[in-house]
């Protein structure tokens, strides 16, 4: 079992390389050279944002050496620094939440307008057909429907969404922490985390990302911590619940746990090493577990229930649709493909059942992949890649009301092409980029040691990107998992310096 167990994790390392090599070619070599709708704001080419991140990587690692005769950061210096941090970052949060435009259109202008107008007593049956055709979005709008309630004004929802970022970002660090034990690198994953996750337009939206996002690092930290395996798995299981909830792709997390987790047991010897009393201590996790998701599952129908949302499984878009979608050249897999909608009317039109409809989808994506080819589809996949990883500010969509927005430093500094949305944007870039090189440590330096943290989250990331290579992909579906990179990243930095050490 433990051969077995490190051939799945030799498979692991491998294809998570192969991915880390797919994504610096496809984002040195293809951004600005492919017909991406969704390009970033930044105003370089990518070569030259590795370049400023690569000179930062030298200049970390010359500090460590400097240093390594020096005290490790003291425990309570780097509480005292965090809580500094994570507190202004909040200030700055306070101060954009004020300033950020409310009226927000498509979706998010959806979701808004039915959570207020769950909160003053109404129901879903106002826009029943939007959330019948995407109950995905049910979560979110009932989630912000309480916080309405309890906050008094959309602003202050927005700061709300502001704040959870931002304890995610603390909440990363500490995942750091609990892997490396190392109190500089600790310090740096939460300042990257900071500036990704907390100083992110993508922050400032009321949505399923933002919220979300909280409780993938959440997951990740518990998983990671040293609690004992009867607090772990309740704890686990209650935020994946809320979580997937809120954004079902949630549930990539939650399988990558399981997949590391029964790896670490492979790994074993013997499989409960404390005996019978382990034993029955795994089996009555297992069984709070299934009693939380079944309170879940109750949970979710008496909410449906309470604000008379009526679920049509004729209306609903399935996972096909998302695939042929995905397999779009015309959009690069984006939403704002040609070929996908016109074959989406074409199909509507013939077939009337969502079996007839779904299967037809399904056969037109495959169909659009098998005509690629092994190496059309190398290539397409390597497009996809660039559209998902190229952006520091994960497609920073600026869907507002030009009204609504007062003319000050966050306007420069927010809106595209106003006077220092360079600034940002290049922060961004470069933040980004830093986390990509520093996640490539762990596989192209040939460390002899390395945390058995690092599998969870490459199980984690391989898991995101093989959903966006097969579906709709958008850099936006990287921001709610900004956590398991920024932890890499400093887990990775970590071991290279420990390996430089040795």
């Amino acid at each position: 079992m433990r051969v077995l167990s490190r051939g799945f994790i030799f498979i692991v390392g491998i294809l998570f390389a192969l991915l880390m090599a797919a994504v610096y070619t496809a984002t040195l070599f293809l951004d600005r050279n492919i017909d991406n709708i969704f390009e970033n704001y930044a105003h370089w080419s990518s070569g030259g944002y590795y370049a400023v991140a690569i000179l930062i990587l030298l200049l970390v690692i010359k500090a460590a050496d400097r240093s390594r005769e020096r005290p490790a950061l003291d425990k309570r210096v780097l509480a005292l620094l965090m809580t500094v941090m994570a507190v202004l970052v909040a200030v700055y949060q306070y101060k954009l939440s004020r300033w950020m435009p409310v009226n927000m259109v498509s979706d998010f202008q959806v979701i808004r307008e039915m959570a207020i107008n769950l909160a003053e007593g109404g129901s879903f049956q106002d826009h029943l057909h939007y959330f019948q055709i995407y109950p995905n979005n049910v979560g979110i709008a009932v989630l912000l429907s309480w916080i309405y309630k309890v906050v008094g004004s959309w602003r202050n929802v927005i700061f709300t969404g502001l704040l959870a970022t931002d304890i995610a970002a603390v909440v990363t660090g500490l995942t750091v922490y609990n892997s490396t034990k190392n109190t500089w690198v600790t310090l740096l994953a939460s300042l990257l985390g900071e500036i990704l996750i907390a100083m992110n337009w993508r922050a400032a939206i009321p949505y399923t990302d933002n919220f979300a996002l909280l409780f993938v690092s959440i997951i990740i930290w518990v998983y990671t911590s040293g609690l004992g395996r009867e607090y772990k798995a309740p704890l686990i299981a209650v935020s994946g619940m809320i979580g997937t909830w809120i954004k079902i792709t949630v549930l990539i997390v939650m399988l990558a746990l399981l997949i590391d987790c029964v790896l670490r047991m492979m790994a074993s010897r013997p499989l409960f090493p404390g005996g019978k009393k382990e034993w029955i201590r795994t089996l009555c996790s297992l069984l709070v577990c299934c009693a939380i998701f079944a309170g879940g599952t109750a949970a979710d129908r008496m909410i449906s229930r309470k604000y008379a949302y009526e679920r049509d499984g004729s209306s609903e878009v399935g996972w096909q649709y998302y695939f042929m979608m995905g397999q779009d050249e015309t959009g690069l897999g984006t939403v704002m493909g040609q070929k996908y909608r016109e074959k989406d009317e074409e199909i509507n039109s013939i077939y009337s059942t969502k079996e007839e409809r779904m299967s037809a989808f399904l056969s037109e994506g495959m169909k659009w992949f098998r005509e690629k080819g092994f190496w059309g589809n190398v290539f397409y996949f390597l497009e996809k890649i660039d559209v998902s990883y190229n952006d520091g500010q994960f497609n920073a969509i600026q869907h507002y009301e030009e009204d609504d927005l007062k003319q000050n430093r966050f306007y420069k500094l927010y809106i595209k092409d106003a006077e220092y949305n360079f600034v940002l944007c290049d922060l961004m870039q470069v933040t980004w980029f830093l986390v990509l090189v520093m996640i490539g440590l762990t596989c192209f330096t040939g460390l002899r040691y390395t945390s058995p943290d690092c599998v969870i989250h490459k199980i984690i990331i391989l898991g995101m990107t093989l959903y966006i290579l097969l579906f709709e992909d958008r850099s936006k579906y990287l921001y709610m998992f900004v956590p398991a990179f920024v932890a890499l990243a400093g887990i990775s930095m970590a071991d290279y310096l420990k390996n430089r050490q040795q």
